[in-house]
Parts: C-alpha cells; sequence; structure tokens
C-alpha cells in the first residue's frame, strides 16, 4: 500500500512550474500523495543554502491517502524559488 510505513514511503512529486505569458504572474504548483491523518509544511527558498520559509501547514484528515496540492505566487524578481515539503513524526 502506498504510504504504508512512514508519510514518505512510495510518496508521488509531481512539482511542475506555471508561467503565464505577458504577465507579472507567475505560480509554481507542487503535488504529493499524502498519507492519511499526517500533517505536512510546505516551505519555500531563493537558494538550496538560504533559509527555508513556512508557506503552509497542510493536514490530511482522512483515513486513506490522498493527492494534495499546493499553488504558490512566485515573486517576479525571483529568478530562481526551491520547494520542500516535509513533515512531523
Amino acid at each position: 500500500e502506498l504510504n504504508s510505513g512512514t508519510p514518505f514511503d512510495g510518496v508521488l512529486m509531481r512539482p511542475s512550474v506555471t508561467i503565464v505569458t505577458n504577465s507579472a504572474l507567475r505560480s509554481s504548483t507542487i503535488t504529493w500523495r499524502a498519507a492519511r491523518e499526517t500533517i505536512y509544511r510546505v516551505e519555500s527558498s531563493s537558494s538550496i543554502t538560504n533559509a527555508w520559509g513556512l508557506l503552509t501547514n497542510v493536514f490530511n484528515p482522512s483515513q486513506v491517502n490522498n493527492d494534495f496540492t499546493f499553488t504558490n505566487s512566485v515573486p517576479t524578481n525571483a529568478t530562481m524559488q526551491f520547494y520542500r515539503v516535509g513533515y512531523t513524526p
């Protein structure tokens, strides 16, 4: 069963970046398979070596695993944006 051991066993990450043409609006969408009854932290940083900032906490209250999607606006002056998803055991 997917995610049967820990919240990231067999995790499916489907990251994508969408840039709207002729617009200052840019966004990143992250989708992952969330384990049942687990809280995840979505964080971002402009560099792998810089400090990470919390964007949101996401809780899957369901008794089953579900896909979760988070979309974040990317700053217009950002050349790169990194994301990570973690959980509290």
